[in-house]
Order: C-alpha cells, then sequence, then structure tokens
C-alpha cells in the first residue's frame, strides 16, 4: 500500500494541488456514470474530504439519469448519504488499492445517513468493465 509521503507528493505535483485533483476525480466520475442504472432513482452525497487540517467537500446528486457535481455542500438540500474521510484514504479507494468496506470498518471512514445509497452509488458510477 502507498504511504501517507508517497501520496502526498504525488498530490503536491498535481498541477491545481489538492484542490486540482479533487476537481479532476470528482468531474471524472461523469465518464463513469450510467444513466441506464439510475432510471427512476435519484441520489444525494456528500464528500467530506480532510488534508491538511482543511475539509473539502463535493456534492453528487444522481437525479432523472443525470449526475451533478459540484465542490462545496452544493444546493442540494438534505443529502442521502455523506462520507468523511482524510484524502490519502479517498485517493486509495478511487485508484483501487483500499475496499470501501476494509477502511470502513477500520475505521478510516465515517458514513452517515442510509447505508442503502452506498450501493446504488457503486452500480451508478461502475466502471465499463465491471458494468457487466
Amino acid at each position: 500500500m502507498t504511504s501517507d509521503p508517497q501520496v502526498t507528493d504525488m498530490i503536491d505535483q498535481h498541477p491545481g494541488g489538492v484542490d486540482g485533483l479533487l476537481d479532476d476525480i470528482f468531474e471524472g466520475m461523469r465518464s463513469i456514470f450510467r444513466p441506464a442504472a439510475a432510471i427512476g432513482q435519484e441520489g444525494r452525497f456528500r464528500y467530506d474530504i480532510v488534508h491538511a487540517g482543511t475539509v473539502r467537500s463535493y456534492s453528487v446528486v444522481v437525479a432523472e439519469e443525470k449526475c451533478d457535481i459540484g465542490r462545496g455542500d452544493g444546493d442540494a438540500g438534505p443529502v442521502d448519504l455523506s462520507v468523511s474521510l482524510d484524502l490519502a484514504v479517498f485517493l486509495r479507494l478511487v485508484t483501487g488499492e483500499l475496499d470501501i468496506i476494509r477502511a470502513f470498518v477500520a475505521g478510516d471512514i465515517e458514513m452517515s445517513g442510509n447505508m442503502l445509497y452506498f450501493a446504488k452509488f457503486e452500480r451508478w458510477f461502475a466502471a465499463q468493465d465491471e458494468a457487466a
């Protein structure tokens, strides 16, 4: 597993630093969003990602087979699932280096709200090779 200093170096080398890296990751979610999997469903998610004592929040809203992603809490109203985690853990999750269930059980992730939305999120944002 990648060490935290290696993760920090990766962040520091990304154009735009932490904010640029997170913006790129969340924007990339649009390319793996599967509208057909979300027909007739909706969900509101908030991610609070902590790095160097600063919390960066992102909202992901799925409704009407569309995905809206924004920095900050957004105007989504109440969320169905809120996820709070350290940036290094988040990066390990999105790169597939860490399993979210294992991270949750280990206490590396805090989730609140309706946990069933976690499964929905996985279906809505499955990578193409996972979608089949």
